[in-house]
């Protein structure tokens, strides 16, 4: 009803002006309205539809992506929400994105890897459209819509390279905007005087979604359930109720993960160590981010938008709103320091995408008429500058003759992801696994693959080796091949799903992630597993010993392997999963999600078993 009045009073305000130019007894100019109503309509679909190309334009599949994929592929067989058979540690940091794509690949016949790409590409479309109509509805609300509405922030999201990188990539991306701007677009709709004052019990279990979608994304969470209370809150009665059913759904999930996994957070997060600061390479990233793109000059404009906003004639209205936009600012904010401290990321602007995306949500759309004209011109300017030339020293071309590892700036560690994965798949859309079957990775992998297949059993230490050499595995292996791999995504999901991988960098083994960090370095590639602790936990112990491995090494590691801290974290990820596991793993969660051991086996077994299981 708020928003059929508001466009009422636009479309009056418009009428107004256009009888007013015309002739005296002249007839209303109806004709004009209505095409400046489809002009705008058009104008405020513009970004969605350049985001759209773009995005399809840079489609492909990130190696990490495929780590997710290998996920949905291990619950479609029946082996549950793990990467490893067998193996239960949740590598997947967004369950919400499992899940989705999940279904998806029950209900349509695609391959799993287009599934993934158009389902994320539309989600992106998708949140560019809520965040727009969002704001124009509250606009409309406040009835500060004397002028063109233009779309000038959705604009510089959809603009920046990142964004048409990460609009597909297999990741958690593209869903995560769009609950970010559906949480906006239903916020927004709440702005008004006549919002009914009981709040629909979906609003607040859609606003409690973010730990699904990312453990960090409580934040978001946490600001735009504070939005919903300050318009909505009548009693204590009513904010708990708000908070209960904000808060159902992650404690579900979270005893699950308690229960099932024996940790608090996914282990990417205990790999990644996402609790520990690393301030200097987080401001690095935020530079590489910034910099290239000449983003504070958009920003600043907008801002200035956002300051001089026009007082709407419903200050009620007004007065919401701007509450609304001082709470998603702040969430944006927040978000982007969060980033910031853990040390951001080693793909070029993707943890940063949605702080930029929720800061631009209020300026998403801006009223523009007079003077405001020239600042629109000159954020147009930059718009075209950006999309066309402004890139980031270590971009190029996907079939340029420099290396794959020119994508990577070699001060920082952060990649051109897309880049650095295109050239090594000589292919500028490389979206499906077979796109990467030619690369040395794909290749390795196929021969692993050939491996189980024709009944082989045994350990690769390097299953990337051209040279892959098996070693007898011990008693009571279930797999037939276990191999070690770095590049873990593609590598995996071409082996196929009955090959063991274990990660090096600790994503998908537990043993890796809970390493003690010694030094930092490239975020997500910190730790690496020595060789002796997968030779102690795969190999036979009648297994030749490679010459670059000290047999006191893996004695050491065997010995450490069976006392109390990892004999009991082996135990919660691949024990047998009954009532009294469950319980245990749940009781036990908090310890084992702290628990960290040296990566030299000898000094480990001296702290975990010669001091009485020190943890």
């Amino acid at each position: 009803m708020v928003e059929e009045r508001g466009a009422q009073h636009t479309a009056m305000a418009t009428s107004r002006t256009a009888d007013r130019d015309a002739p005296e007894g002249a007839p209303p100019r109806t004709g004009r309205i209505d095409a400046r109503r489809s002009a705008q309509l058009l104008l405020l679909l513009v970004p969605v539809a350049l985001l759209l190309f773009m995005g399809w334009q840079r489609r492909w599949t990130a190696d990490d992506g495929f780590i997710d994929l290998r996920v949905v592929r291990q619950l479609r067989e029946g082996h549950g929400p793990v990467f490893n058979v067998g193996d239960r540690v949740e590598v997947a940091t967004s369950p919400m994105w499992v899940a989705v794509l999940s279904v998806l690949d029950l209900l349509l016949p695609l391959r799993l890897e287009w599934i993934a790409a158009l389902t994320s590409l539309l989600a992106t479309a998708g949140a560019l459209v809520l965040a727009v109509f969002g704001t124009r509805r509250a606009l409309l609300a406040c009835r500060a819509s004397v002028g063109w509405l233009i779309p000038l922030g959705a604009l510089v999201y959809a603009v920046l390279p990142p964004a048409w990188d990460f609009a597909t990539s297999g990741l958690e991306t593209g869903i995560s905007l769009l609950w970010i701007a559906t949480c906006w677009w239903l916020l927004c709709r709440r702005v008004g005087p006549r919002t009914p004052p009981t709040t629909p019990w979906f609003i607040p279990v859609v606003l409690g979604l973010g730990p699904l979608l990312r453990p960090d994304f409580l934040i978001f969470s946490v600001f735009f359930l504070a939005a919903l209370l300050v318009r909505s809150a009548r009693s204590w009665r009513t904010v708990a109720g708000v908070l209960g059913l904000a808060a159902a759904l992650p404690v579900v999930v979270e005893v699950f993960r308690m229960g099932y996994y024996g940790t608090l957070v996914p282990n990417t997060a205990i790999a990644k160590e996402g609790t520990l600061a690393n301030w200097h390479q987080g401001w690095l990233y935020l530079r590489d981010f910034v910099r290239p793109y000449w983003l504070v000059v958009p920003l600043a404009l907008l801002l200035v938008f956002e300051l001089c906003r026009r007082q709407g004639e419903d200050q009620t209205a007004q007065r919401q709103f701007r509450t609304l936009v001082v709470l998603t600012l702040a969430a944006g904010v927040v978000y982007a320091l969060f980033v910031v401290r853990v040390g951001g990321d080693f793909m070029h602007g993707r943890m940063l995408l949605p702080a930029l995306f929720t800061l631009l949500l209020p300026v998403s759309v801006v009223v523009t008429a007079g003077a405001r004209w020239a600042l629109v011109a000159v954020v147009a300017i930059w718009a075209v500058a950006c999309a066309f030339a402004l890139r980031t020293p270590y971009s190029g071309s996907s079939t340029a003759a420099r290396g794959i590892f020119a994508a990577v700036d070699p001060k920082t560690g952060i990649a051109d992801e897309r880049l650095f994965w295109t050239r090594g798949a000589s292919s500028p859309h490389p979206v499906t696994i077979d796109d990467y079957l030619a690369n040395p990775i794909g290749q390795a992998a196929r021969r692993t693959r050939e491996l189980a297949r024709s009944g082989h059993r045994g350990l690769l230490l390097d299953g990337l080796a051209v040279q892959q050499h098996l070693l007898p595995l011990r008693r009571g292996v279930s797999a037939s091949i276990v191999a070690g791999a770095t590049a873990l995504g593609i590598y995996s999901y071409a082996a196929g799903d009955a090959v063991t991988v274990v990660d090096d960098h600790g994503l998908a083994d537990p043993l890796a992630a809970h390493q003690r960090l010694v030094r930092r370095g490239r975020p997500g590639h910190e730790k690496s597993l020595p060789a002796a602790w997968m030779l102690a936990r795969w190999a036979s112990p009648a297994a030749p010993i490679p010459h670059n491995v000290s047999a006191a090494d893996i004695d050491a590691a065997r010995r450490a392997l069976r006392c109390g801290p990892l004999e009991d974290l082996l135990a919660v990820s691949s024990g047998p999963l009954d009532a009294t596991r469950i319980v245990d793993n749940v009781l036990g969660a908090r310890r084992i999600t702290g628990l960290r051991f040296p990566a030299n086996p000898q000094a480990a077994v001296t702290e975990l078993c010669d001091r009485g299981g020190s943890h």
